[in-house]
């Protein structure tokens, strides 16, 4: 999948934002779906989550939710991996790349995911979604609709 958009001069936070999602999409081969809304912003869906990047939102079981960059990305990796394990170190690549290059730790990782799960409710018995730890080795992102 191929994500295009209209990027104004100045707007070099979008476009690295894009540059971004495109770079894990294409790391994960996913099969995500581009679907344009509200005007040319460009919208993309993997493993049923949609995701707007240029207000780094996302509706996940019919809830939108704002996410920091950060988080936004990290979701978007998780998502694009579909049930994949995503490691530690990819993870904090992510993370450095927030962070100006100051390089993250393991703990600083953890704290991020935890942050993440917390936020979107990711270890309720409602939700559709489990971020799962393997210790040592990454996270994953599960849906509960397919283990069924």
């Amino acid at each position: 999948m191929k994500v295009f958009a209209f990027v104004s001069e100045g707007q070099e936070e979008e476009k690295n934002m894009l540059e971004n999602i495109q770079s894990i999409i294409e790391h994960a081969g996913s099969t995500g779906n581009l679907l344009m809304t509200h005007g040319f912003e460009p919208v993309t869906e993997a493993f049923g989550i949609r995701f707007y990047p240029a207000r780094r939102k996302v509706i996940m079981d019919g809830i939108q939710y704002t996410l920091t960059r950060a988080q936004f990305n990290l979701l978007h990796l998780l998502a694009a991996y579909e049930g994949q394990l995503v490691s530690h170190s990819e993870i904090i690549q992510i993370i450095d790349k927030e962070r100006d290059g100051k390089p993250a730790t393991l703990t600083e990782s953890s704290n991020y995911m935890r942050n993440l799960r917390k936020k979107l409710c990711l270890d309720s018995e409602t939700s559709r979604y489990i971020l799962k730890s393997v210790k040592r080795r990454g996270y994953l992102l599960i849906d509960r609709q397919e283990m069924n």
